[in-house]
């Protein structure tokens, strides 16, 4: 389990932010394992065509990573919005 699943999962965060971002951040955690991977077969790049091949696949992986990370600042706002009650997060 990574740092951030065990800060998720930790019984003083509160229920409803746990809820609203624990899919999320499996989310991301996922996209980033994307992201080593591809860091990883370009470190084995040997020709010009390899090298295209491996650099095609990080657009839509960054494209990923902008779109969750945005969605993440939105529920973590709308938990503000809501009130004072989810604190414990900070």
């Amino acid at each position: 389990m990574s740092s951030v699943e065990n800060s998720i999962s930790q019984s003083n965060l509160n229920p409803a932010l746990r809820d609203r971002i624990g899919g999320i951040v499996q989310s991301l955690l996922k996209r980033c394992d994307i992201l080593a991977d591809a860091s990883a077969d370009g470190d084995r790049v040997i020709n010009p065509a390899q090298l295209r091949e491996v650099t095609n696949r990080l657009p839509p992986i960054g494209f990923d990573l902008a779109r969750e990370m945005k969605e993440l600042q939105q529920q973590l706002e709308q938990v503000d919005l809501d009130g004072g009650e989810d604190d414990n997060f900070r």
